[in-house]
């Protein structure tokens, strides 16, 4: 079935392809000064109109275009924080350096390329990197902005472009880039889009890398690298789900499921020295920090895997006891239950029958109606004015997954088999994630 537009825009024709699994997607035609490219992403419920790209891409291409001309084949260039590809792609030809902290922006930039396979490394490696063009997507974090100009600083001959919607960007990012930068040069916004070029590296010292949050009240510390939520202090969702913690006496194999900095999954160890627990997060500083903390609270590394990736796609994590989930209510700037429905979708695929799914709500989001499509009984353990933490357990007689499953899920998606075998590779604190 499809279902075809054009928007107003003329450098967007919008075709809305709903595929055999029922995921909504949408593919567009972004025209750029170094050719077209061909995007997909998917929809997102009550976000209209969604793209795999926005104006801050298009600006930041223009931009470089104008500067640079014919000279930019001469440059070696390197991409940072990219989202759906709309910026790798459209430089494929210039041979990149790719850089992310997302399992995510992989995923989505191999459908985009077609499913030919992009090395995408590691934010920290920008360190060593001899690019000497960076173009660099503005992320939501600060302290996440100022670790990124703190690494592309290292080269000193370095130019980079910034670039982000105009109402995304507060004022503390142009100062911690006049930390960074001698000279920034902002550019007149554009169909809401705002882009910075920054020249003229300044010697300044080296930002925190990891923040330690130590926790009396539940008796354990966390460590927080760059882009991880509340990297200052547990959130106050994080603290009502420890407070009100699921009894999991009987759980051998339990996923934090979302994990962030990994305080549900840690709790878990500590206190059902039975159990063994999969960490699974889309951001690799997040697996970082659910190593550190694994090391500074001295727990058996043993009992804990790591996975980098996104959601459990193609994650071979079925027959688990128990999933702890403190889903994300945010697709990059917009309030959305989005991400916490694919979430609630794959644990109901994951659990075994007679499992149990934890899961904590913002009120705000209606969870509790897409936990009752999936699971019988649904409960709820305890609630109060900002949060529902919620009990769903798959039925113990249960055999069949339920229809109408809005994206693949586990064992489904466009990965080669080579590459789901490398993604599945379960690796333990310490290792750099695959």
């Amino acid at each position: 079935m499809h279902r075809c537009c054009t928007l107003r825009n003329s450098t967007q024709t919008r075709n809305d392809v709903i595929s055999n699994d029922g995921a909504t997607r949408m593919t567009d035609t972004f025209e750029t000064p170094f050719g077209v490219v061909q995007l997909t992403c998917d929809t997102i419920p009550s976000r209209s109109p969604t793209q795999a790209w926005n104006q801050a891409d298009a600006y930041i291409l223009k931009k470089v275009q104008e500067d640079y001309g014919a000279a930019l084949a001469d440059k070696k260039v390197a991409i940072v924080n990219d989202q759906f590809g709309a910026l790798s792609c459209a430089l494929d030809a210039f041979n990149p350096e790719i850089y992310s902290d997302s399992a995510i922006f992989k995923r989505w930039l191999k459908i985009n390329r077609q499913g030919i396979a992009t090395d995408v490394y590691p934010i920290e490696s920008i360190r060593d990197s001899t690019a000497d063009l960076f173009l660099v997507k503005l992320p939501k974090n600060l302290h996440f902005f100022q670790h990124l100009l703190s690494l592309i600083s290292n080269n000193p001959h370095v130019v980079a472009y910034v670039s982000g919607m105009q109402k995304y960007w507060p004022r503390s990012f142009f100062q911690t880039a006049g930390d960074c930068f001698a000279e920034m040069t902002v550019f007149p916004g554009v169909r809401k889009a705002k882009c910075m070029r920054l020249t003229g590296v300044k010697d300044t010292p080296q930002i925190e890398l990891t923040r330690t949050v130590h926790m009396e009240a539940f008796g354990f510390s966390c460590v927080n690298y760059p882009n991880v939520f509340s990297r200052e202090q547990l959130d106050i969702g994080a603290r009502f789900f420890l407070e009100n913690a699921p009894d999991l006496t009987q759980a051998k194999r339990v996923i934090d499921l979302a994990c962030g900095n990994g305080v549900l999954g840690l709790q878990a160890l500590l206190q059902y020295p039975n159990c063994r627990v999969h960490f699974v997060d889309e951001s690799d500083y997040a697996i970082r920090s659910c190593a550190a903390s694994l090391t500074i609270n001295q727990i058996d590394l043993e009992r804990a895997t790591l996975h980098q990736n996104d959601g459990l796609f193609d994650l071979d994590l079925s027959g688990c006891d128990a999933i702890l989930c403190n889903p994300p209510f945010h697709q990059e700037h917009q309030v959305s239950s989005h991400v916490a429905d694919i979430l609630i979708q794959q644990s109901y695929l994951a659990l075994r029958p007679g499992g149990s799914l934890y899961l904590l709500a913002n009120r705000h989001l209606q969870h509790g109606k897409q936990l009752r499509r999936f699971f019988n009984p649904v409960r709820q353990i305890a609630s109060n004015d900002k949060f529902i933490l919620y009990h769903a357990m798959k039925d113990k007689t249960e055999t069949q997954t339920k229809p109408a499953l809005s994206r693949p899920l586990i064992g489904k998606s466009e990965q080669s088999p080579d590459d789901t075998e490398r993604s599945q590779r379960r690796h333990k604190p310490g290792e750099p994630t695959p």
